[in-house]
């Protein structure tokens, strides 16, 4: 009912009790209808788990980010300096920028433990930070997190450049390398980072390295072993 705008019914469910899940609550995040629009404020007074995922895997902090107004971001985010998730570190990288967008991801990552392995969406993380030229946040990922050799690539600018869309959740390019989609993004002197960071190429990142005539980037690769897959 919620994703359909009937509003008088869900007053009424609420009335008698009725209790809103994850999924649920995502679906009035996400919703543009005015009536719907009102329970947004609410979400964050309701005894839901802010930390549960969705059947996409999102979590309600990461759809408030993107999807609220700035009372509802500023709600989420500080509900974000009680834990850490990488979906939510995309999510502030799409909505957010200058200095705040720095700021704001130093915060997020003071949460994460050092002890975690890097995943796909971090990958993502890094991919999204070099294609919007987002150099020192780069520099940030690139000296905070372990570097994912996967990410989710945006399948077109429209949904790199969409603060609203989250492709990383529904429309990507799932089998990507991290290392050769930056190659194809970003200027020569980032590169180095990520072998001195420990990533691992395989033989299509050569491949993509010889393509660009970059034979001081094919000499770094080949010193560094590429995993023949």
């Amino acid at each position: 009912m919620i994703a359909y705008g009937w509003r008088s019914c869900v007053d009424i469910l609420l009335a008698a009790g009725a209790q809103i899940e994850t999924d649920e609550a995502i679906s009035i995040m996400k919703s543009h209808d005015k009536y719907i629009g009102e329970l947004k404020t609410d979400i964050f007074q309701d005894q839901l788990d802010v930390w549960d995922t969705s059947t996409t895997g999102e979590t309600l902090l990461e759809v408030a980010l993107l999807h609220g107004d700035e009372d509802i971001r500023d709600q989420a985010l500080g509900l974000c300096l009680s834990g850490y998730d990488s979906g939510i570190l995309c999510a502030v990288i799409q909505r957010f920028s200058g200095k705040e967008l720095v700021t704001t991801v130093e915060s997020i990552l003071d949460n994460r433990s050092a002890s975690r392995d890097g995943d796909i969406l971090e990958g993502t993380a890094i991919v999204m930070a070099a294609s919007m030229g987002q150099y020192p946040l780069l520099h940030l990922l690139l000296s905070t997190l372990p570097i994912s050799m996967r990410c989710r690539a945006p399948r077109s600018d429209f949904e790199r450049r969409n603060w609203g869309f989250q492709y990383w959740r529904w429309n990507y390019e799932d089998d990507a390398s991290t290392f050769s989609t930056i190659l194809k993004l970003c200027d020569e002197s980032i590169f180095g980072r990520f072998i001195e960071r420990g990533y691992k190429p395989v033989r299509s990142d050569l491949v993509d390295a010889i393509k660009k005539g970059n034979m001081t980037l094919v000499k770094a690769l080949l010193k560094a072993k590429p995993i023949p897959v």
